[in-house]
């Protein structure tokens, strides 16, 4: 139509009878021309507009607030976490962060100190979306030292470039790690594992007592290594006691049941322990430590469990670990013992004059100072019991039944017999535990190498557990 119109205009010029009227209309003409291409003008501007409204409407934005977002988004890290707090070397260290930003995260990563220098690891979005979401990343530990704190920063960039960073910090408890430190066993049913979040994208997650010997807690490819796990004590510990502290103290206070009273020359010692510090050192010679009666060694029809390490420099002698007597009518007691060059341990429960329970254990060949894991356990009507986590044969002299073991009003005694004297322990004592309603072990197990509500080490292997320390 324009070139129409412009071929028109040149006739005119060169047509000299064309009356004048013929101006005005040439010009209306160009004012049409004007208006329309003004109308195509607007028409273009709303159709790009719409589209770069859809555009920004499919992608999170609005196109009218797109201007505003660039002067007030900030990225923010609203939680942080790594887990476990504690790393050895070869150990995966997860860094778990929540960030949130209107306009959108466009990358997140960890910076990390080491003897050896920085690392730097990319942290990806697991959960919920770039506006608020869930990154993480995985780290292998090395180049640490013992007991010592190392820095860990965790920075968030969004879309405008804007960063916010987050300054914490992560610890190597402990020194020459390896991963044959791990050693693959099972659960052991009364085990409590509280990973805290221990979590990879969902999996990992324990929070219950676990007896099995492999636990899916997702089967991701590719998560394998070893991880800490806290251990909580649990309500069935009535007594634990790890004799932890300084050469020669002459106190100890258990975390459950109270502080202890020496007597004698019962002390600590650091030269013979299983773990931590320190083990209890008795003469045979009218040591022991006491604690006041309790409820909680009142044990009923129920079931119990009382394990400890026991280490002596005579497995020849008569002598007893733990009793609580009140006269020869009422009291419950350990007695090791050899016989015929065979050692045994005889139990006995009796209350009220008439013995609720006998039992003598056959344990295997021992020898002197080394150190041996005990466990006895009432079972239901019957008992077991285990050394170093292998069951030990066990004659039932009187069973348990539906007895009832009483409640007899004395001291619990550790390293005593009677009044004190020739049959007092002779030897070391190590992580002693009482517990009551619950038989922990009914079969053979790993018996562990680390302190009872301490760290554990759980051995993954593509999202299977596999192995506990």
């Amino acid at each position: 139509m324009f070139k129409m119109r412009a071929q028109m205009g040149a006739e005119s010029a060169n047509n000299k009878n064309v009356p004048e009227m013929q101006e005005p209309l040439l010009e209306r003409s160009k004012d049409k021309e004007e208006k329309m291409k003004s109308s195509i003008s607007i028409a273009l501007i709303l159709f790009i507009s719409v589209i770069a409204s859809s555009s920004a409407f499919a992608s999170g934005y609005s196109f009218f607030s797109y201007k505003p977002l660039l002067s007030v988004s900030t990225p923010s890290i609203i939680s942080a976490e790594l887990y476990p707090p504690k790393v050895k070397e070869g150990d995966v260290l997860l860094i778990t962060a929540e960030l949130n930003d209107v306009a959108g995260i466009s990358s997140a990563s960890a910076e990390i100190d080491t003897e050896a220098g920085k690392d730097r690891i990319k942290l990806h979005l697991t959960e919920g979306n770039v506006q608020s979401g869930i990154w993480r990343g995985h780290w292998i530990a090395h180049a640490t030292k013992n007991q010592k704190w190392y820095n860990l920063s965790i920075y968030a960039t969004n879309v405008f470039g804007r960063q916010i960073i987050l300054d914490t910090k992560y610890f190597d408890p402990v020194q020459n790690h390896s991963a044959s430190e791990v050693t693959a066993g099972t659960f052991d049913s009364g085990d409590y594992v509280f990973p805290n979040n221990l979590d990879i994208a969902g999996n990992l997650n324990v929070s219950n007592r676990i007896n099995a010997s492999a636990y899916s807690v997702g089967a991701t490819a590719g998560w394998s290594g070893f991880y800490y796990i806290n251990e909580s004590i649990d309500s069935y510990t009535k007594l634990l006691s790890h004799f932890d502290g300084v050469n020669a103290a002459t106190a100890y206070t258990d975390s459950i049941a109270g502080a202890y009273t020496f007597a004698g020359t019962a002390q600590l010692s650091t030269a013979q322990k299983v773990f931590g510090t320190a083990s209890l050192l008795l003469d045979g010679n009218s040591d022991s430590v006491t604690l006041p009666d309790s409820a909680s060694w009142a044990f009923g029809t129920g079931d119990f469990t009382i394990d400890f390490w026991f280490n002596t420099p005579d497995i020849t002698r008569d002598h007893i670990p733990i009793q609580q007597r009140s006269d020869s009518d009422n009291y419950w007691m350990f007695d090791f013992y050899q016989s015929g060059g065979v050692n045994r341990v005889s139990v006995t429960f009796r209350y009220g004059a008439v013995t609720k329970g006998g039992y003598t254990v056959t344990l295997p060949t021992i020898s002197n100072n080394v150190w041996y894991h005990f466990v006895f356990e009432r079972v239901g009507t019957t008992a077991k019991a285990f050394l170093n986590g292998t069951s030990s044969a066990i004659v039932e002299n009187t069973a348990f039944g539906t007895n009832d073991v009483g409640d007899i009003s004395a001291t619990l005694d550790i390293g005593r017999y009677g009044a004190g004297g020739a049959n007092d322990w002779y030897g070391y004592i190590d992580e002693f535990r009482i517990s009551k309603g619950i038989a922990r072990w009914t079969s053979n197990f790993n018996v562990r190498n680390s302190p009872y509500g301490g760290d554990k080490t759980i051995t993954v292997n593509n999202g299977i557990i596999t192995g506990l320390e």
